[in-house]
């Protein structure tokens, strides 16, 4: 990453994020970063200043790590994954107050209803320029924003601490405000897919078909978290209850989730009588997909042996294959499978490919 030679005079800068007029992706010799603003600060070791900066409670942790990594001529990795004390050390640069995601960010349980009317700050238009600003000024576009995240590793490698607000001229900003500005968003393109989700049940209500059912599920807005994490049977890393987004629409795709969400529904509506029905998820089809050879079987894999160990007559299970969710039924007793119904889902395939 270039950098400015260091200036003549007591003052010594070297650079902070900043472009040119009007604001706009910045190239690499655009971004100018500060590790210190006046002498006194250059008498403090630049590792302890730049967690001085963090937000991160367990910050004082990670001296040692910051002495290994910063200022050391190095180049920012360009593959994932990091290696974790790098990783620990680029979540300290970039955690957030609490007091300002209180204020500024909604929680993730807040009802859809309230979520669509939270006030977001605005998108700055790219000559938009301020003499002054505020926590709520617009933020700058999000392909200027995705700039500064790519190119932030390596300004963390470099040991700078602040970038210049691209809004003004003159002021700094911690480092922290770039994954602020890029989760807001984030946020702000939650709130619109929230937002279609909603005009699109009001459409329904006026087709004349079902109208009752579509009133019933608008009035659930109020009480549905717009991004909490999913309980239950369904439930697994990362999915949240935006994953629902997909039934709101006539277009979008079928994922695992949802499917997973169906067959927990039906596994509900089992009776005692049906104990030797088994209905699995789309981790039964992980599960098979992952045999690469029958020597799979010296080493049953868990979610096989714990179907081992119950006595099944009949098994239906979602697999996916060419862009289809197929739904199978392995019949124990006749010693034979066979497909019941093909679903269309999307494509590439879903996250939990199952073959």
């Amino acid at each position: 990453m270039k950098q400015r030679p260091s200036a003549s005079g007591p003052h010594k800068r070297l650079a902070v994020m900043s472009v040119s007029r009007p604001p706009r992706p910045p190239t690499t010799d655009e971004l100018e970063y500060s590790d210190s603003e006046n002498d006194s600060e250059d008498l403090i070791p630049l590792s302890l200043r730049f967690l001085q900066s963090s937000h991160d409670k367990d910050v004082l942790s990670k001296l040692e790590v910051a002495n290994k990594w910063l200022n050391r001529g190095l180049k920012f990795p360009d593959k994932l994954p990091l290696p974790d004390d790098l990783h620990q050390l680029c979540v300290a640069a970039t955690t957030m107050p609490s007091n300002i995601l209180a204020h500024l960010l909604p929680p993730d349980d807040m009802p859809v209803a309230d979520f669509i009317k939270f006030r977001l700050p605005e998108i700055g238009k790219p000559a938009q320029r301020q003499a002054a600003h505020s926590i709520r000024s617009p933020i700058p576009p999000e392909p200027y924003v995705e700039e500064l995240r790519k190119n932030l590793g390596q300004a963390i490698f470099d040991g700078r601490i602040s970038m210049r607000d691209p809004r003004t001229s003159d002021d700094r900003l911690p480092l922290w405000v770039i994954e602020f500005w890029w989760t807001l968003h984030r946020v702000r393109n939650s709130r619109m897919e929230w937002l279609e989700g909603r005009d699109w049940i009001r459409q329904k209500q006026e087709t004349g078909y079902h109208q009752q059912v579509f009133r019933n599920t608008e009035r659930q807005l109020s009480i549905l978290a717009w991004n909490k994490l999913l309980n239950g049977p369904a439930a697994g890393v990362g999915r949240t209850t935006k994953h629902l987004l997909r039934f709101l629409s006539d277009d979008e795709w079928l994922s695992d989730t949802l499917v997973d969400m169906m067959t927990a529904y039906l596994v509900s509506h089992l009776s005692a009588k049906q104990r030797d029905t088994i209905i699995a998820d789309t981790s039964f089809g992980d599960t098979i997909r992952s045999a690469k050879d029958i020597s799979y079987h010296n080493r049953l894999h868990d979610q096989l042996e714990k179907f081992e160990q119950r006595p099944c007559r009949r098994l239906y299970a979602p697999m996916y294959t060419k862009n289809h969710y197929v739904a199978f039924e392995i019949n124990f007793h006749t010693r034979s499978g066979y497909p019941l119904l093909v679903l269309v889902t999307s494509h590439p395939a879903p996250h939990h490919t199952i073959c």
